[in-house]
């Protein structure tokens, strides 16, 4: 007689093995084996499986110890490395350790929350047969007396009815998640890039949402952070850098980003690339090298973000950050005397649109040093709430500021307005300058619109790549400068203080460098703007001290010394 198969101890054994290992849950009970075979890759997924379940088992530990402290962890792999599959079912595990956990799935939208959601409820109850063998491991969980929607549900394996808050449920990031405290929060892919292309001030919505999750998050409970990279402004850029990275497993961080990590970092990231080290790829079957290669070629930024997970990546970049960063100089150094300045404003406050989706109003102010062709940012001011008189009187504090310090102002620049709005605009600034008694410097208005924008910041790019750009260490609003020139280009990216700088390179506003020797090259330089000084209302002694930075300060001045 043949030996009688046991199909009760069979369903016994892997239900147990499931159980206790998140790997063989994915491939048993999930079924992604049978459902997505051949993608699904060992070689790949198994480190993140083993991952998850380590920091699922550190946190369920932390419980029993009645730890207080909340876990984040975020699962950072590229474009179609089956993170959100994995997760789902990283989610549903855990409720199989623990029957009475409320988990909230949001995203961009409750929508795409719901679509995240949706192959839970479908296992759950059994409806994915042939591929997951869930309710036949643990019984049906869809339950006959409780409600059951795509927008989350109390499963029949609850037992604990006293417990408000659902099983599964789902959010927006538009929408917001009050009114509940679940033990699991996680959070998948809340930007596309449809939503930035719509609003440039996306990143600050979610960055600010990210912050509201943790007063509803559980004390002891657990938030997940399953993506990919859209920027270096995204939430995982904001929360490396606000909150600190405790460890990195998997692959390590790009150079320029292992200053995040730190001893008293909060995130746990597990992080992957497209290409290894060696240049090759780290998941062939899904992303083969000729893939990558044509992907990189039709957008080079996309690449840099949703594959290779660093967004200033990119071979494309008009300016790297590690060329950014050889532009620093202390202040000590920086020959403040020898030169005249120029400042450059970016006025979104005129345009609702462009203030609604996060833009700022900006004022740059650059030093040009004659003979060098160099230019000096010595600071920066922007925001998205000021009104004209703001801007305005910040402007006319700047001008007397380096007036006051013997520093000559030669020009304004602006954007030309539609429709000559930058006509009223200059008369009301003469307006401010006049009520505070300050000669105002020569207006000039330039032409920034459509695509010359991105080519001007571009092609301002070049001159910091060349080393004829300064930046004064400790100067207010250089970071800002310097985060939205390295990503000249990207969607979303703002670029305000960007476009604002870029006209310090104009050829009515840029003195290029000097050849040496005697030659009428070498005569004395003549600024834009100087025009303005034979007729503005100071004194001689002022007037000597603006040209000559050799004439002794006029005690009726009253300058400061420099």
């Amino acid at each position: 007689m043949g030996i009688k198969w046991d199909l009760e101890a069979e369903r016994s054994l892997w239900a147990d093995i499931c159980v206790r290992d998140f790997f063989w849950f994915v491939r048993e009970a999930w079924g992604i084996d049978r459902a997505t075979a051949p993608s699904f890759t060992p070689r790949v997924h198994k480190p993140i499986c083993a991952w998850l379940q380590e920091k699922a088992e550190e946190w369920f530990a932390s419980r029993l110890d009645k730890s207080p402290n909340q876990k984040f962890i975020a699962l950072l792999v590229p474009r179609e490395y089956w993170k959100t599959t994995l997760v789902d079912a990283f989610l549903l595990w855990c409720h199989l350790r623990d029957t009475e956990l409320s988990t909230y799935i949001g995203s961009e939208t409750v929508t795409q929350a719901d679509q995240w959601y949706a192959p839970i409820m479908a296992i759950m109850s059994g409806k994915d047969v042939p591929y997951s063998h869930f309710a036949w491991l643990y019984g049906c969980w869809e339950p006959k007396a409780r409600p059951w929607s795509g927008s989350g549900c109390r499963h029949a394996a609850r037992r604990d009815m006293s417990i408000k808050d659902p099983s599964f449920g789902t959010w927006g990031v538009a929408t917001g998640l009050t009114g509940c405290h679940p033990d699991i929060l996680d959070l998948d892919d809340p930007t596309s890039y449809d939503r930035l292309e719509k609003d440039s001030g996306w990143f600050e919505t979610v960055n600010s949402h990210v912050s509201t999750l943790i007063p509803v998050l559980k004390a002891n409970g657990l938030c997940v952070l399953p993506g990919t990279r859209y920027g270096d402004g995204d939430h995982y850029g904001r929360l490396f850098r606000d909150w600190g990275v405790k460890s990195v497993v998997g692959m390590p961080f790009p150079e320029h980003e292992r200053d995040a990590v730190r001893p008293d970092g909060t995130i746990e990231v597990f992080y992957m690339q497209g290409k290894n080290a060696e240049g090759n790829p780290t998941f062939p079957e899904q992303w083969p090298i000729s893939r990558m290669r044509a992907a990189e070629k039709n957008d080079p930024l996309k690449f840099a973000a949703q594959i290779m997970n660093d967004p200033s990546s990119s071979k494309f970049n008009p300016l790297t950050v590690e060329q950014a960063d050889q532009c620093w100089v202390a202040p000590e150094f920086v020959p403040y005397a020898a030169m005249h300045y120029t400042i450059h404003l970016d006025v979104a406050l005129w345009y609702q649109t462009r203030q609604a989706r996060g833009d700022d109003s900006v004022i740059v102010v650059a030093g040009h040093l004659p003979g060098r062709g160099d230019v000096y940012y010595t600071e920066a001011y922007g925001s998205n709430s000021w009104r004209g008189e703001d801007l305005g009187k910040k402007l006319v504090l700047t001008v007397q500021k380096y007036r006051k310090l013997g520093r000559r102002v030669t020009m304004i620049t602006d954007e030309v307005a539609v429709g000559g709005k930058h006509a009223a605009w200059e008369a009301l600034l003469r307006n401010y300058f006049t009520d505070a008694n300050e000669p105002m410097p020569q207006m000039k208005f330039l032409q920034r619109a459509g695509t010359r924008k991105t080519k001007r910041m571009t092609e301002a790019a070049g001159y910091w790549v060349h080393g004829h750009v300064k930046l004064v260490k400790g100067a207010p609003g250089l970071e800002t400068l310097v985060s939205q020139m390295v990503r000249i280009g990207a969607p979303g990216g703002k670029n305000d203080y960007a476009d604002a700088s870029a006209d310090a390179f104009h050829p009515e506003v840029y003195v290029p460098m000097r050849r040496l020797g005697k030659s009428q090259d070498d005569a004395p330089a003549r600024y834009p703007g100087d025009e303005w000084l034979k007729t503005g209302r100071m004194t001689d002694g002022a007037m000597r001290r603006l040209y000559d930075s050799s004439v002794p300060i006029d005690e009726e001045v009253g300058y400061e010394p420099i």
